[in-house]
């Protein structure tokens, strides 16, 4: 029965059998059968079936809410009593491409180094990513958050900055002034409007325009757009080091403050018992964080 519950509760929340299947890797068929025969035994319909969707009955949505709860308690138990207090099993990462190439492998080269018995995982990917549905163990967001049932502890990657090649500079009229915004090219991040960029400077603010015709959705990727003189560029500190040392890029209005979110959020289900080799991880991010904002960040081994 527990594992006719579990194929329910999956098939409940991703609102399909296909769905379910390929998140359980079982065959479809296998996922109707079970579900089939828990409605059998319980001789109530828990969903209502049709060729695009498949929706909770007022039963099911009761059974459903008590079947995950059954669920949890079972798997609290069962991590409780064995000897899974050390990381054990697959850990299934998610983040942008950017994060990805500059955060990650320092963190998971010193993961794999303390438990080298967990698979890691990474999706590398700009799409939000739905971490229940696709069995998600961490994942790692820019910026604000909407409001979630999801636990979220946030993590400090440094400022950001408006930098820009010495060749752009040279061609395009100055630039030491917020006021002379107007003048210049912003390449534009995407997921972020940046018609109104606040500026601090101790007492004193300023708004800027910061209008641009190239849209970019990856960080990085603006990076590598504003080394070929396209335009101004609105990045974390930490992922232009090399570029900043070597002079392509250059800091601009250095003098003042963007108020721009410099966090990223670890996002992760909420559950009584957190598994230990996402609590392993977790740890490992978190006490890294002071030297996360160094240029050369590496964790020690």
């Amino acid at each position: 029965m527990l594992e006719e519950k579990a194929i329910f509760v999956k098939v409940a929340q991703l609102g399909s059998f296909s769905g379910a299947a390929k998140a359980l890797k079982i065959p479809p068929s296998t996922v109707s059968t079970r579900v089939s025969q828990l409605e059998s035994e319980l001789g109530i319909t828990l969903l209502h079936r049709t060729t695009r969707k498949v929706r909770l009955t007022p039963a099911g949505d009761t059974y459903f809410r008590r079947c995950v709860k059954a669920l949890e308690e079972f798997h609290s138990a069962r991590m409780e009593v064995s000897e899974s207090s050390k990381p054990l099993g697959r850990l299934r990462i998610t983040s942008s491409v950017d994060v990805a190439h500059w955060m990650l492998p320092p963190l998971i080269r010193q993961y794999r180094h303390l438990h080298p018995q967990v698979e890691i995982e990474l999706m590398a990917t700009n799409r939000v990513v739905d971490i229940i549905g696709e069995g998600v163990d961490v994942a790692i967001r820019m910026g604000e958050l909407k409001d979630s049932s999801l636990i979220v502890r946030k993590l400090n990657i440094g400022a950001f900055g408006l930098f820009a090649t010495p060749a752009y500079l040279k061609s395009h009229k100055p630039f030491a002034a917020p006021e002379e915004a107007l003048h210049h090219e912003f390449i534009q991040f995407s997921p972020v409007k940046m018609d109104r960029l606040p500026l601090t400077r101790g007492n004193e603010s300023k708004v800027i325009s910061a209008q641009g015709s190239i849209w970019v959705d990856d960080i990085e990727s603006i990076k590598y757009v504003a080394l070929q003189d396209l335009g101004i560029a609105l990045l974390p500190e930490k992922i232009i080091s090399t570029e900043l040392a070597s002079g392509q890029l250059v800091p601009l209005l250095s003098d003042w403050t963007l108020p721009f979110p410099n966090v990223a959020n670890f996002v992760y289900p909420a559950q009584r018992f957190v598994p230990a080799k996402v609590r392993a991880f977790l740890d490992l991010a978190f006490a890294s964080e002071r030297d996360l904002n160094s240029p050369h960040w590496t964790p020690q081994r």
